[in-house]
This record gives C-alpha cells, structure tokens and sequence, in this order.
C-alpha cells in the first residue's frame, strides 16, 4: 500500500479506473469499426473508378451507401440522360447514343 492512502479511497479509485479502462476499450473497438466501414467504403469508390459502365459504378456505390452525382460535362446526349437517370452506356441495352 502507498504511504498515506487509506483503505477506503482505493476502491473509489479502482472504479475510475476500470471506468476509464471500459470507456477507452469502447473507443478503440468503435475506431476499429470505422476503419474497416471507411475501408469498405474506400474499395468500393474504387471499383467504382473502374467500371467504364456508369449504371454498374451507380449500384456498386448505392450497394455501398455512397452518395453520388453524375456532372454532365462531356456531350449534351450524355447530360440530358444524366438529368432523367438514364444510363445511355448501360451494357446488354444500349447499343449506341444517338
């Protein structure tokens, strides 16, 4: 026992110290869940960048609950399909953009 503490203060002591214990257990299982979130979500964005087929990049990114926009910028075909989300380079249907 150190010099100078009494029997009855340890145990409020040891209390906040288990507390904190559990409090900081908590936080690191809670940053380790946000890791893997944060990387799931990473690899997802990805394989979004990949896929040369913007309906297959739209569902992997809704599958992983990204948020997105398609900005129209390259023709006006392309933008005026972008705005009523139509996908006019979706695989096995379109054929060409006229």
């Amino acid at each position: 026992m150190v010099d100078g503490l009494q029997k009855k203060r340890i145990k409020p002591i040891l209390d906040v110290v288990i507390a904190r214990f559990h409090q900081f257990s908590r936080l690191q299982k809670e940053l380790t869940a946000t890791k893997a979130a944060l990387a799931e979500r990473k690899t997802a964005m990805d394989q979004g960048k990949k896929i040369a087929d913007v309906a297959e990049a739209v569902s992997a990114l809704q599958e992983a609950g990204i948020a997105w926009e398609i900005v129209p910028g390259v023709t006006a075909a392309v933008s005026a399909a972008a705005s009523a989300s139509e996908f006019p380079t979706e695989r096995g249907t379109t054929n060409a953009v006229v």
